[in-house]
């Protein structure tokens, strides 16, 4: 029954991993796991459970700025016909990292808008 599939992936609690893959499924959320989720977020008087889920900043998100400012010197430098190894080489002295991270990080925005685009 889907409610259970969803009650089952609250009960997993501490682990986070069968509720997120639920949620980043096609799978419907019910009713009563939209509530259950809300309560995480947000407990009513009295709590219904013992979790509460808490936003906190995402570091890794704060560590993407510069990498995202270092692919942005390489597209500069390639929009003014720089090759791609010329591009990389003054990108990465720009940002004091390797050519080779350059092109880490270009991977990495590439894999950042797929995911932004739903692909």
């Amino acid at each position: 029954m889907l409610e259970d599939l969803w009650i089952n992936a609250f009960a997993a609690f501490p682990d986070l991993q069968p509720l997120v893959q639920l949620l980043r499924s096609n799978t419907p959320m019910t009713t009563g796991a939209r509530d259950l989720l809300a309560e995480l977020l947000s407990p009513g008087d009295p709590p219904i459970d013992s979790f509460v889920l808490e936003l906190k900043p995402n570091a890794k998100f704060r560590k993407m700025f510069p990498e995202l400012d270092a692919v942005h010197s390489y597209a500069n430098a390639r929009d003014a016909g720089e090759s791609s190894e010329k591009a990389a080489a003054k990108a990465a002295e720009q940002h004091l990292v390797t050519e080779r991270q350059i092109h880490r990080y270009r991977a990495k925005m590439k894999r950042l808008g797929d995911r932004l685009r739903g692909a």
